[in-house]
C-alpha cells in the first residue's frame, strides 16, 4: 500500500503473494483494505527472461453505506421525505462520490417491490412526493449507489409512517328550534349531521 492508514484511520496492508499465469488476465483476492491505495506491477516472461514491470496505482473501492436517519413528514398534503448521506461512500469515509440515491416510497405495503424508483443525486438529501390520498399510510426505504454498485436498503425500523388527515368539513345541516317553555325556562332543540369529510377522505 501507498500508505499506512486510509482516511478513517483504518491500517492498509495486507499479505498478498504473487501471482502468475499465461491468461492475460489474472485475479487475486485479498482482504484490500477500503480507500487504501495499492501498486500493481505486472511483468512478462520468455525464453530469454523477464521483461521491465508496468506498474499502476488503484484505489480499493467498495459499496457504500446505507443512508441513515430516513424520515418521513407530512407537509399539507404532500409527503417530504429525507435521509442522511452514508457515512461510507466506498473509501471508508464520506469523500467519495456517489452515483445516485434509490428511493422508493410505498402504500399500505409490509415489503417493498423493486420497481418503482426515484433517482435522486449524491447533493439531495430529501424528496417531496406529490399530492397523496388521504388516509393512507405510506413507507418508504432508501440505498446508496457508487461506481461499484448499490448499498444494502435503509433499515426498515429507521422508517417512520404518516397517516395523512385534514380538517373535518362543515355539517350538512344544522337546525336549532324551541320546542316548549314552562315555569320560565325556555326549552330549545339542537340538531345537526355528521360531517362527510372527517379528516380521511370520508365520514
Amino acid at each position: 500500500p501507498a500508505a499506512t492508514n486510509n482516511a478513517a484511520g483504518t491500517a492498509c496492508a495486507v499479505t498478498i503473494a504473487d501471482v502468475s499465469g499465461t491468461a492475460s488476465t489474472l485475479e487475486k483476492s485479498a482482504d484490500f483494505v477500503k480507500g487504501c491505495t495499492y501498486a500493481l506491477k505486472v511483468r512478462a516472461q520468455n525464453t530469454v527472461g523477464y521483461g521491465d514491470y508496468a506498474q499502476e496505482s488503484y484505489v480499493a473501492l467498495g459499496v457504500p453505506g446505507a443512508p441513515t436517519g430516513l424520515t418521513l413528514a407530512l407537509s399539507g398534503e404532500t409527503l417530504v421525505v429525507s435521509w442522511t448521506r452514508p457515512a461510507d461512500t466506498g473509501t471508508g469515509d464520506s469523500t467519495y462520490v456517489l452515483t445516485n440515491y434509490e428511493l422508493e416510497v410505498t402504500d399500505n405495503q409490509a415489503s417493498f417491490p423493486d420497481t418503482g424508483l426515484i433517482t435522486k443525486d449524491d447533493a439531495d438529501v430529501t424528496h417531496t412526493t406529490g399530492a397523496k390520498t388521504l388516509g393512507v399510510t405510506y413507507n418508504a426505504r432508501i440505498r446508496a449507489s457508487n461506481s461499484v454498485g448499490p448499498s444494502p436498503w435503509s433499515n426498515v425500523h429507521g422508517v417512520v409512517s404518516q397517516l395523512m388527515l385534514k380538517f373535518p368539513s362543515a355539517s350538512l345541516t344544522f337546525t336549532a328550534a324551541f320546542t316548549s317553555q314552562a315555569d320560565g325556562l325556555i326549552t330549545s332543540l339542537v340538531s345537526w349531521s355528521k360531517p362527510t369529510e372527517t379528516g380521511l377522505g370520508d365520514a
